[in-house]
């Protein structure tokens, strides 16, 4: 455990059983994860899809080349 980690600990403890129950909402609030994995890959699996359905499986993509394009359109 690291300094700060103790640190936060003892000045939790020092808050009283309200102020104490304010933080744990806060934290658990604050870590939980709002992302979609599921639906986001089966967002990403579609679009693999319709890329095969029209360019084929042996398509690449130059991704260092649109990179470029878009560094030199911010220029």
């Amino acid at each position: 455990m690291s300094i700060l980690e103790q640190e936060i600990i003892e000045k939790f403890q020092l808050l009283d059983k309200e102020a104490q129950q304010r933080v744990l909402s806060q934290l658990n609030d604050s870590t939980q994860d709002d992302f979609d994995f599921q639906g986001w890959l089966a967002r990403v699996n579609e679009l693999q899809a319709e890329v095969y359905a029209t360019q084929g499986k042996d398509t690449s993509i130059d991704v260092v080349g649109i990179l470029r394009d878009i560094r030199e359109d911010e220029d």
